[in-house]
């Protein structure tokens, strides 16, 4: 009987830990997804003519301090800026 009621419940911890771990790459993943996609849409690229290169120098800068702000935010959340 103690063998079974073990067995149950070594089963029942197995499959938590599974969905556990599964639900936590998954939301891994999407968040690395979500970065991703907001760090491409900062990149700024240069075509020929329709910004000086110290326009384009300006915004970079901008872009990057603006993705350092955030990066800064994202070690303490909850702290008032």
């Amino acid at each position: 009987m103690d063998i079974l009621i073990f067995t149950v419940g070594f089963i029942i911890f197995i499959t938590y830990m599974f969905f556990l771990l599964r639900m936590v790459n998954r939301a891994h993943k999407s968040q690395e997804k979500a970065q991703d996609k907001y760090k491409r849409q900062i990149h700024v690229t240069r075509k020929r003519g329709t910004m000086s290169t110290d326009d384009c120098e300006r915004v970079i800068k901008n872009a990057r301090n603006y993705i350092s702000s955030h990066e800064k935010r994202k070690q303490f959340p909850y702290s008032k800026r």
